[in-house]
């Protein structure tokens, strides 16, 4: 008898061609780009250490980008002396243990870190990457509405800052199927508006 097959079922980033970290930077940045649906708040930045160059990836409002740069970003300004293929580990000793951090080795966790506010590093000719952990929160609470009170359920609102309003809904719905896009409307105002949509449960049409 053919034994059951008990996994459990995945997503599209848990497929066995997808959820591989891919030893190019720039094919695990396609990759992102690719579950995102190119989400404006899905952010790369390219950081040279000598013959070590690192690619980082976050979610503009998740985490505290100050703070990264500070802590993470600048100790990096000098090359560093080590294989390619030992970039990660390198990067993951270097920095101070005040930075929480951890090493994966799954797109699927890399994802799960992006939308809990971690800062990513991909490397040339490494299999794993290293996450920094450093959320962000709102410039100011995000309370209930005074006009729409509520017994149950959350008593969030949306804020005037557009970026606010989107970092609530990436907490509220932590998956990549969450696509977030930005267009201009009008010929004369040219209103800035955000198409927020489930890609797995939207029809194309």
């Amino acid at each position: 008898m053919k034994p059951e097959n008990t996994q459990k079922p995945t997503g599209r980033h848990e497929d066995r061609n997808t959820d591989i970290i891919s030893p190019s930077a720039h094919t695990n940045k396609q990759l992102l780009l690719q579950l995102f649906g190119n989400s404006f708040d899905l952010m790369f930045r390219e950081i040279n250490c000598g013959e070590i160059q690192y690619t980082a990836a976050f979610l503009d409002g998740m985490c505290d980008r100050l703070f990264l740069s500070q802590s993470v970003i600048r100790p990096l300004s000098q090359p560093l002396d080590c294989k390619k293929e030992d970039a990660i580990d390198v990067l993951y000793d270097i920095l101070y243990e005040g930075i929480e951090r951890a090493m994966v080795s799954t797109m699927s966790e890399v994802i799960q870190h992006l939308i809990a506010g971690s800062l990513v590093f991909f490397a040339d000719e490494c299999t794993t990457c290293v996450c920094f952990n450093a959320p962000i929160f709102a410039r100011r609470a995000v309370t209930e509405p005074t006009t729409e009170q509520q017994e149950k359920g959350s008593h969030e609102g949306f804020t005037d800052f557009f970026k606010d309003n989107v970092t609530l809904l990436r907490r509220r719905l932590r998956t990549e199927q969450l696509h977030i896009e930005k267009q201009t409307l009008g010929s004369l105002r040219n209103t800035l508006v955000c198409i927020c949509y489930l890609a797995d449960r939207t029809d194309e049409k």
